[in-house]
């Protein structure tokens, strides 16, 4: 049970962290304007920030910003190259080879695989920018 709380928190932990900036920013904003002698406007700031939560809220989940998110979580989670796509990808390269031809590589071969590993490595590693 203290799991399934755990992840719900987490899920939402962003939009608390929005809010609890939120209402840091409307503090300190509010204190500015009052010690400056600008008190009259931390009222239209108070109403402009609730305002504003609603209007933010509704942008975020329906015009598809929340998708947007996720969408750009889980690219930046997947689209790069890791240590084991470089082992996999020369592995699978000389089972699939030596399958094909019914022998052991040769050793230019394997020199051949292991440089295009390593360059396919290389270039993914950081991941892809243009997804």
């Amino acid at each position: 049970m203290a799991a399934r709380w755990l992840a719900r928190v987490d899920g939402v932990s962003s939009q608390i962290r929005v809010g609890s900036l939120g209402v840091t920013a409307f503090s300190t904003f509010s204190l500015v304007l009052q010690n400056s002698g600008h008190g009259e406007y931390v009222v239209p700031l108070g109403i402009a920030s609730l305002v504003g939560f609603p209007v933010y809220t509704y942008l975020y989940t329906e015009q598809g910003v929340w998708n947007q998110v996720n969408r750009d979580k889980n690219d930046l989670s997947s689209n790069f190259a890791g240590p084991t796509m470089r082992i996999d990808d020369e592995m699978i390269a000389r089972s699939m080879l030596a399958a094909l031809y019914g022998r052991e590589l040769t050793d230019e071969e394997r020199e051949a695989i292991q440089n295009e590993a390593d360059a396919t490595f290389e270039e993914y590693r950081d991941g892809v920018d243009d997804l």
